[in-house]
């Protein structure tokens, strides 16, 4: 075992506990959740199970399949933060404008 194994079993582990303790999930996120953490643990101890599954995918090596999947999560989690902003600034859009007119028709009487 070494450091950085060490190191990253902890952040996964704190990460995974803060994401149980801050978020209010459902029974499926949860089990989701729980299972990605011990995966992620398991592929810390066990790096040569990710060179396995990258062979078996047709990528060369663990690293460049993670980073790949990592990429794609991460573009995906963009999109999605950019929608609900969008989102929210359309429904704030909505509150301003009807209070600017109900303000105006209560000016004008």
């Amino acid at each position: 075992m070494t450091t950085i194994q060490i190191i990253l079993s902890f952040c996964i582990l704190g990460l995974a506990v803060l994401i149980f303790e801050r978020l209010k999930l459902n029974l499926f996120k949860k089990s989701l959740l729980f299972f990605f953490t011990i995966g992620c643990v398991y592929f810390i101890y066990q790096p040569e199970q990710t060179t396995v599954i990258a062979l078996f995918l047709g990528v060369h090596r663990g690293v460049d399949m993670l980073f790949y999947f990592g990429f794609i999560f991460l573009t995906f989690m963009v999109i999605k933060l950019y929608l609900k902003i969008r989102k929210l600034e359309q429904a704030n859009t909505k509150i301003i404008r009807n209070i600017a007119i109900n303000n105006f028709k209560k000016g004008g009487e």
